[in-house]
């Protein structure tokens, strides 16, 4: 469906947040579970910046170089193909200063050329496939997709060469030598496999590698290719030769092996798991390494990340990036073990954010529920410590409700519109057991305390799989229900009865035109009114990138494109968030449009906001509070989240008292000696009223 209209949004970068008692440096640059990194000039500043590929989402990731810092710059992520899977490495594969994409495709590995003019980038597919001269003729240069091979100058004549593992076998590394120096005297692209035991090596299991004549010691006949391998050709110890850098999956011992022999024979005879022997050796599941100058200080670094295809709850993903230093003449020093993850909201693995007021101080809170990562999942509360116009937040707790112990797979969150104070009761969707169960957790009325286990029931909810992402919201006098599904189509129920108990009647399979579509799979909905019109609309984000918001969803089909906006250059560009990504509207600058809080699978989270925004109430309601109800000792602690006159009246709707000024987000206790009846605080703004019910008794 081609969308009639459009909506820009810049991403908001600049809002603070603070982690561990300090300010986090790029909170909301998505986070990282296994990236791939690689060196390019993004800006046009003649200095190398940083792109990063997330093999687990497939999200890219674009830092600029500035000031000796790095910066999250998602307005260049744009200018790179779409649709790249397994591994992205980027080398220069034709000598003219641009670095080329190597990626991951069905039968090996394609082959993008960089096209960038005049500081525009932009590439150009070359080579759906990358063939080399076999035994037997022409084949194609087959990787598996859970390897990372080695892309560079292996053998010195100043073209790229390939290693890779045996796609069928494992054990040896194929060595494909790069002719074009030879054949022609320039740099391009004519492979030829020399070898199929680079360094006469073999790596057998984990911990066993073979050199020379030796044989494996497992059993079993025949090694296979199992699990994921990785390798980095690069000069470890300043000899001018190409050593070997090896990680496995199913293993944290990244294997180290040195060129004892030349550039045009290189020989290794032994391995080193403690590399680097100079600094603290690495322990890390399935590991890739990436050399660059991260410090632009001529010598190059070393980076490790897991290279896990997706993340199976194991890892405490919340780190797990680790920079070594290059110090020269092969010396490194380990500096870092979360490289720019430190700097980031990073919950580990599936981010599914939230927003709403929940302790009534005027300013809507952030949580976020996450994936299993080591332990169960969990549930992050950061509190908004700035206000409705110029939000700031701070992470108070890590495991918010203490659903951790209960071993969760996943959990996602949404908030409801509750009782009669306008409070958000909290929707919980985890999955236990292969199951996905919905829990609702009615607001206390308390902001110390707002949600507790004892204040909750469970909701039945449609036939669900755990790949489901339910999305209520209000319909009428009763509520609505929608479901993205896995394989891309949406499911729309509405509900009879209660939720605790009522009957959901299936309006649509494929709401909307969402049918099954294999580039399209994960869909994932939230509700809001997005373009501040009265309206209610729908926003939908699948693994297409595509981002769409259906205006008056429930009555109309009219679909409105989504677009990044960039400040800095003026120009719109597709927005672009890796499989499985979590939308959710958010009130935070005070205007009527709200922002989007996006929340990836790699574990970190975005802030887009909408650049027709329109200064109003922030989409705000009046919440207020009063307890404790029952009163205790003729006190009560009342509160809002918005300037406002308070006035008591009893229930012959004659005041009691004289109206008072009651400030946002500043609990006020009051005294009330009245005989025992059914009195009314009435709370009043310019636009608003609120009343809570406030029985008094002997």
């Amino acid at each position: 469906m081609v969308a009639k209209a459009q909506l820009n949004y810049t991403f908001s970068e600049g809002i603070p947040v603070f982690q561990g008692g300090r300010e986090l440096a790029l909170p909301f640059a998505g986070g990282f579970a296994a990236p791939q990194f690689s060196s390019v000039d993004l800006n046009n500043d003649n200095l190398d910046d940083l792109f990063v590929f997330d093999r687990a989402s497939g999200k890219i990731s674009t830092f600029i170089y500035q000031d000796g810092e790095y910066i999250y710059a998602p307005q260049y992520e744009d200018a790179f193909p779409k649709g790249m899977e397994s591994w992205v490495l980027l080398r220069d594969f034709n000598c003219d200063g641009k670095p080329d994409i190597f990626t991951s495709s069905l039968f090996g590995m394609s082959l993008f050329e960089n096209t960038s003019t005049a500081g525009e980038l932009s590439w150009e597919l070359l080579h759906q496939t990358i063939f080399t001269e076999g035994s037997n003729g022409q084949i194609n240069l087959q990787v598996s997709s859970y390897d990372l091979p080695a892309v560079g100058d292996v053998d010195g004549d100043g073209d790229l060469d390939i290693l890779n593992f045996n796609f069928a076998i494992g054990g040896g590394i194929e060595f494909h030598k790069n002719m074009s120096m030879e054949n022609t005297g320039m740099c391009g692209l004519d492979m030829v496999r020399i070898t199929k035991r680079y360094g006469d090596f073999e790596e057998c299991t984990c911990e066993e590698y073979i050199f020379g004549e030796e044989e494996c010691t497992a059993t079993g006949g025949r090694l296979e290719h199992s699990g994921g391998k990785s390798i980095l050709s690069f000069d470890a110890t300043g000899s001018g030769l190409s050593d070997i850098l090896i990680g496995q999956e199913f293993c944290v011992y990244p294997g180290f092996l040195e060129n004892e022999g030349t550039l045009a024979t290189p020989v290794m005879t032994n391995v080193d798991f403690d590399f680097p022997s100079g600094s603290e050796p690495l322990r890390m599941e399935y590991p890739a390494f990436y050399e660059l100058d991260i410090d632009h200080d001529g010598i190059k670094d070393l980076i490790a990340g897991p290279n896990t295809y997706l993340p199976d709850g194991t890892l405490d993903y919340t780190s797990l990036v680790t920079l070594y230093r290059g110090m020269g003449n092969g010396n490194y020093s380990r500096i870092s073990d979360s490289f720019l993850k430190d700097e980031m909201i990073d919950v580990g693995y599936k981010a599914s954010p939230a927003f709403a007021d929940i302790d009534f101080d005027g300013d809507e809170d952030m949580l976020i529920g996450t994936g299993k990562t080591g332990e169960g999942a969990s549930v992050w509360l950061y509190e908004n410590t700035g206000n409705a116009l110029s939000p700031a937040f701070e992470l108070n707790d890590k495991d918010f409700l203490g659903f951790q112990v209960e071993g969760l797979e996943s959990i996602r969150i949404q908030f409801l519109e509750g009782d009669a104070t306008n409070a958000k009761d909290l929707i919980v969707y985890k999955v236990e057991s292969n199951e996905l169960i919905s829990v609702l957790y009615t607001h206390t009325g308390n902001p110390l305390n707002p949600y507790d286990i004892s204040n909750s029931q469970t909701i039945p909810l449609p036939t669900t799989s755990v790949w489901d992402t339910p999305c209520l919201f209000p319909l009428g006098n009763s509520y609505g229900l929608l479901i993205g599904k896995q394989d891309g189509n949406l499911e729309y129920y509405r509900l009879t009865g209660s939720l605790a108990g009522g009957a959901w009647e299936l309006i649509s399979d494929s709401y909307l035109g969402f049918v099954e579509d294999f580039n399209k799979r994960n869909l994932r909905v939230t509700v809001a009114d997005f373009n501040a019109n009265g309206t209610q609309d729908m926003l939908s984000i699948d693994d297409s990138g595509e981002v769409v918001v259906y205006e008056n969803f429930t009555s109309e089909n009219t679909p409105v494109e989504v677009k990044g906006y960039d400040l800095e250059r003026d120009v719109l560009f597709n927005l672009g968030f890796g499989s499985q990504a979590n939308p959710y509207p958010a009130f935070l600058f005070g205007t009527q449009e709200p922002a989007i809080g996006i929340g990836l699978l790699q574990g970190g989270l975005l802030v887009l906001k909408n650049t027709n925004e329109t200064p109003g109430k922030g989409g705000l309601v009046l919440h207020v509070n009063a307890y404790p109800v029952p009163l205790e000792n003729n006190k009560l602690v009342i509160q809002s989240n918005k300037d406002c006159t308070v006035r008591l009246i009893d229930s012959m709707g004659k005041q009691v008292s004289t109206s008072f000024d009651l400030n946002a987000g500043n609990p006020e206790t009051i005294e009330l000696l009245y005989v025992p009846g059914i009195y009314f605080a009435e709370f009043i703004t310019n636009s608003e009223r609120q009343t809570i019910r406030l029985p008094i008794v002997d």
